[in-house]
C-alpha cells in the first residue's frame, strides 16, 4: 500500500466500510501489545506502524496529498472497532486522527508545510494551556508556554495549539501549527487510565509561527474556512461545530462493547449459575446500556452526515441532541463497565486483566470536557429553558 501523504501517488481510496474493515483486521495485533503499551505509557513503534500501514490516520488528508478525503464518521467507527484491542489506540485513531481535518481547513500553504514533504503524519493538539503567551510579531506570532494532554505527541510530526494574543484577550483564540523541531515534550503522563495514549505536555520557548499557519477558532469552525478553497468535501467546508465532540464516542462505546464480550465470556467460564435471575438481570441491564450507547452513536453520525452532505444548517433540536446524546452514550458505557467490574471474580480483579484496563480507560476518557455529564447536561437544560449556555453552538441562532 502506498503511504498516504505522498504527492503524485494516488493510493486506492477505501470506502467507509473498507476503512473500518482495515481497523478490524489489525485488532489481534493491537490486542497482543496492549499490555506493553500501557506499561510503556505510549504506543510501541510496531503498534503505530500497524495503524499507519492500515491508513487509519489518513481519512482526512486531502486527496492532492494522497489522502482519502472521507466524510465524517469512518474514523470514529474505526476507533470503535480498534477499541476491542486497545482503547488508547482507538483514541489515537478516532480523536487524534481527526486533527487532519482541522489542518485541511487551514490555508493551502499551511497544508503544504504539513503534508507536502511526502510523509503521512499525526497531528497532536494541546487541550489545557499553562502559562501561555502569544505575542504579535512581524509576519506572525511569537509563542511561549505549555499545553497538557497532547495525545500521541511522541508519534506526531506537528502540534496544533491554541492561544489568544496579548492585548486581544476579548478576541478569539487562534489555532497555531508548530513542527516537531519547534517544541519539546514534557514527560508528565503518569495516570491510571489511557496510559498508552502518551498524552504528555509540550512546551514552546519563544517560537515564531507565521501568520499563514494560524487561524482564529471561529473561522476554523465556520462554514467555508480557507482550506475549503482547495479541499472539497464536508469535513473541509461544513461547520466543524456540528462534528465537535463526536469523535470521543467511538473509543468509549467500542471499549464498553469489548468489555461486555469479555464479561459474558468470563461468566460462562466462572461456574456461576447462569439460571440465577440475579445473573440474568445483571446481563440484561448491562447489555441494554451497551447497545443503547451504540445506537446513540450511530444516530449521531447519521444525523451529522445528513446535514453536512447537504450543507444544511443544523436545527437547534439536533444541536441539543448532539451534546446530550454523546454525553449520555458515554455515561451509559461507563455505568455498564462499572457494573461488570463489581461482579468480577478474584482473578479478573488483577490490574493486568483486560476488563480492568477497559474500566480504567473508560473512566479516563469520560473525564474529557466534551462528554462530561454534569457540564453538558446543565448546558442542555439551560438551552431547553431558554437560558444562555456555556456552549456557543447552543447559543447561536
Amino acid at each position: 500500500m502506498t503511504e498516504p501523504g505522498t504527492p503524485g501517488l494516488r493510493p486506492e481510496v477505501p470506502t467507509a466500510e473498507e476503512f473500518v474493515d482495515r481497523a478490524r483486521a489489525i485488532v489481534p495485533q493491537i490486542r497482543m501489545r496492549a499490555d506493553d503499551a500501557e506499561r510503556m505509557r505510549v504506543l510501541p513503534d510496531d503498534m503505530m506502524a500497524a495503524v499507519r500501514g492500515a491508513g487509519l490516520l489518513h481519512a482526512f488528508i486531502p486527496e492532492r496529498y494522497g489522502g482519502y478525503n472521507l466524510n465524517w464518521g469512518p474514523q470514529i467507527a474505526a476507533g470503535r472497532a480498534i477499541a476491542a484491542g486497545c482503547p488508547s489506540t482507538a483514541w489515537l485513531v478516532s480523536v487524534v486522527g481527526s486533527h487532519a481535518g482541522y489542518v485541511g481547513r487551514m490555508s493551502e500553504q499551511a497544508q503544504d508545510d504539513v503534508w507536502g514533504g511526502g510523509e503521512g503524519v499525526l497531528i497532536a493538539t494541546g487541550a489545557v494551556p499553562i502559562g501561555v503567551e502569544v505575542r504579535r510579531a512581524a509576519g506572525g506570532f511569537r509563542v511561549s508556554g505549555q499545553w497538557a494532554f497532547c495525545s500521541g505527541v511522541d508519534h506526531s510530526a506537528w502540534a496544533l495549539l491554541r492561544g489568544t494574543p496579548i492585548g486581544e484577550e476579548d478576541g478569539p483564540q487562534r489555532y497555531m501549527l508548530f513542527p516537531r523541531e519547534g517544541f519539546s515534550i514534557v514527560d508528565d503522563w503518569f495516570v491510571s487510565g489511557m496510559r498508552a495514549t502518551g498524552s504528555k505536555s509540550v512546551r514552546l520557548d519563544d517560537v515564531f509561527v507565521p501568520d499563514y499557519r494560524t487561524l482564529a477558532l471561529p473561522e476554523l469552525f465556520a462554514m467555508h474556512p480557507p482550506g475549503s478553497k482547495v479541499s472539497k468535501g464536508p469535513v473541509y467546508s461544513y461547520s466543524f461545530r456540528a462534528y465537535a465532540g463526536s469523535a470521543l464516542m467511538g473509543p468509549i462505546v467500542g471499549a464498553a462493547e469489548a468489555a461486555f464480550d469479555l464479561f459474558i465470556e468470563g461468566l460462562k467460564e466462572s461456574g456461576k449459575d447462569l439460571a440465577d435471575p440475579y445473573v440474568q438481570m445483571l446481563v440484561g441491564e448491562t447489555d441494554a446500556e451497551v447497545r443503547a450507547a451504540g445506537q446513540l452513536l450511530d444516530n449521531v453520525l447519521k444525523t451529522q452526515n445528513h446535514y453536512a452532505t447537504r450543507m444544511l444548517p443544523v436545527p437547534m433540536e439536533h444541536r441539543v441532541a448532539f451534546v446530550r446524546d454523546r454525553a449520555f452514550a458515554c455515561r451509559l458505557s461507563r455505568r455498564a463497565v462499572d457494573r461488570m467490574v463489581r461482579q468480577l471474580d478474584l482473578q479478573q480483579s488483577l490490574s493486568d486483566a483486560p476488563l480492568q484496563r477497559y474500566h480504567r480507560d473508560i473512566h479516563a476518557m469520560c473525564q474529557q470536557i466534551g462528554i462530561n455529564w454534569d457540564r453538558n447536561m446543565t448546558n442542555v437544560a439551560r438551552q431547553i429553558l431558554g437560558m444562555k449556555t456555556d456552549i456557543p453552538y447552543l447559543n447561536e441562532a
